[in-house]
């Protein structure tokens, strides 16, 4: 990064974002480059670290991630703007771009790349083209997620062997009528599937009630705006019509006087 250019370290508050978070919301101005970081989740990294452990292999340096992320723009009040754009990319830790986009008001979009554990960058630029036309621009940030390709939609590693069941717990159990290893993968697989689909009905959810959110304020300071402007043109043709009445007055005053000479 430049000397012009600015990072937000969020790393504490974006360990677990994947889980649940707010969206959260800044200035971005011309001629300054914005990122926020990211990290894979602690608990997704151990369970890789673990089980490159138990077969006596160490962990890969990089490994496959999907990073997932949705933002709107917005002008100074909160609303659309009209006339404002910027530059979106994502770098991994390694500082390579594994997505880019130019011009956008608004986008949403699901990455898969390589890296390390972090931190992954999402960068934010007001682009050349409106330069001229914008100081700042407010970027709202609704979702930024890194999470491994293999874990995506699960809080823990599946197992893919069959299930084992202990004897002498004491549970009256008849193991013929428990489902089969191939079954419980089956379902586990159905289950993850479903997770990842729900997670991303979430986000999208999310994302629209900002747009939502956004058109709102848009609406409310062209109504505001609009309103003030009718009071003032008001105010002028009542004016205009008090000024007219006096003068026309005043002209009748003057004829008088002249007759009474």
């Amino acid at each position: 990064m430049g000397s012009a250019s600015r990072a937000f370290v969020l790393g504490l508050g974006f360990l677990l974002l994947s889980q649940q978070v707010a969206a959260i919301s800044w200035r971005v101005f011309v001629g300054r480059e914005d990122c926020v970081d990211d990290f894979l989740p602690e608990n997704q990294y151990s369970m890789l670290a673990g089980s490159f452990d138990k077969r006596g292999e160490p962990p890969p340096q990089d490994f496959l991630a999907v990073v997932e992320a949705g933002f709107l723009v917005a002008n100074r009040y909160g609303g659309e703007t009209a006339k404002g754009a910027v530059d979106v990319w994502v770098k991994n830790p390694a500082g390579k771009v594994v997505y880019t986009n130019g011009a956008v008001k608004e986008d949403e979009f699901t990455v898969d790349a390589k890296g390390a554990k972090g931190p992954w960058q999402l960068c934010f630029k007001i682009s050349k083209e409106e330069t001229s036309n914008q100081h700042a621009l407010t970027i709202e940030l609704s979702y930024f997620t890194v999470n491994l390709r293999a874990l995506l939609g699960t809080d823990h590693e599946w197992t893919r062997g069959p299930a084992t069941i202990d004897a002498g717990s004491g549970m009256d159990i008849n193991v013929n009528a428990l489902a089969k290893g191939e079954e419980l993968t089956n379902l586990k697989g159905s289950l993850q599937q479903l997770n990842i689909h729900l997670n991303t009905v979430k986000r999208q959810q999310r994302y629209i009630k900002m747009r939502t959110e956004r058109h709102i304020k848009t609406i409310d300071s062209t109504y505001g705006r609009a309103l003030w402007w009718s009071f003032l043109e008001a105010f002028v043709l009542v004016s205009a019509s008090l000024v007219q009445v006096f003068a026309v007055r005043h002209l009748f005053s003057a004829d008088k006087r002249m007759l009474r000479v």
